[in-house]
């Protein structure tokens, strides 16, 4: 076993297939109230890094920035959970003119800023020893937000696809405006402290499109902001490949060092399938049900057969999406004792 490592050297050496002191982890999850300002938002993603030995920082932001940096509307419900007490009360995609004539955002957009604030206080306060990966979402789930919807099963994605396929020149004009938006944001992102953009499609998997729909849709743009933040030198892009039955073949081939996805789930690739198809780093292995639920040897137990499935090589621990803010801190500390063995 090597000596103790710093975290960046850790994840550094993970990447590169080398032999780690222990394999890299790092858990996200949004909590809504936290997000709220970026002073609150950076506080609580390093302080649970901290508590956890997180080994990079998924830099979680405020999902109604998106909405809110176009002019969008939200209403914060108080009575509700931190995570559902986000309403839309108005899109800015409300019609097929609206896609046709988005604008791109202009660099000093106050809500953007307030969103690299986070990522400039987490390497200014974790003093630059935790990578942090930058969150932007692919332009086409950006274009769902925009829309009103927070889309959580394909169904909920309908309203894009229907301009995309009744008006595919007004979704092509809307994906321009965001993906040139969130390339400036991801160039920004690198000069505030982050090592790279972490990205997720959410719900573009093939059970919402074709293939040959997003190569054409999604891909191209999801490529441009993935470049951008390369252009400034990313050593930390990733690929977060939301839900089921996703792309792997399209989205393992973007420009990005890390997949993030669910391999527990059976219309997935496995980790020993994945670790196949691709040299890239995996960052998965444990299931967002059983680290909620437990039990707690379950739990180790998606610990040791992730490590066993890919022979700890390229390799980083986490979750296969978004965990809730509900998960007992028994469970998530179960996790890193079980690498600390």
């Amino acid at each position: 076993m090597k000596e103790q490592m710093t975290r960046r050297e850790r994840v550094a050496a993970a990447m590169r297939g080398e032999q780690v002191d222990r394999i890299p982890q790092s858990f996200f999850g949004h909590n809504r109230n936290a997000e709220r300002t970026a002073d609150g938002n950076s506080a609580h993603l390093l302080r649970r890094a901290e508590q956890f030995k997180f080994d990079f920082i998924k830099v979680n932001l405020a999902s109604s920035h998106y909405g809110e940096a176009w002019g969008g509307e939200y209403r914060w419900d108080e009575e509700r959970s931190p995570v559902e007490g986000l309403l839309v009360v108005k899109p800015v995609l409300q019609t097929v003119e609206d896609f046709r004539s988005l604008p791109v955002l202009q660099p000093d957009n106050a809500v953007i800023e307030e969103q690299l604030k986070v990522t400039r206080l987490l390497h200014k306060n974790g003093k630059g020893e935790i990578p942090l990966t930058h969150t932007i979402f692919c332009p086409l789930t950006i274009a769902g937000f925009l829309a009103g919807s927070i889309a959580r099963t394909p169904g909920e994605v309908h309203p894009v696809r229907d301009v995309m396929r009744e008006h595919p020149d007004a979704l092509h004009n809307t994906l321009r405006a965001i993906t040139d938006s969130m390339a400036a944001q991801a160039r920004m992102a690198m000069r505030a402290g982050a090592d790279g953009v972490f990205m997720t499609n959410t719900t573009w998997t093939r059970d919402a499109v074709t293939e040959e729909e997003y190569l054409t849709f999604g891909a191209p743009y999801d490529r441009a902001v993935f470049q951008a933040a390369m252009d400034e030198g990313a050593t930390l892009n990733v690929m977060h490949m939301c839900r089921e039955n996703i792309m792997f073949n399209i989205m393992s081939d973007y420009p990005a060092h890390v997949l993030s996805y669910d391999s527990l789930n059976a219309r997935n690739p496995s980790l020993d399938e994945a670790a196949v198809k691709t040299m890239k780093t995996l960052w998965a292995g444990i299931g967002i049900k059983t680290l909620l639920n437990g039990p707690e040897e379950a739990i180790r137990g998606q610990v040791r057969d992730a490590i066993a499935a890919t022979g700890g090589k390229r390799f980083m621990l986490g979750p296969g999406c978004s965990i809730s803010y509900k998960v007992p801190v028994s469970h998530q500390q179960a996790v890193t004792d079980e690498l600390s063995k």
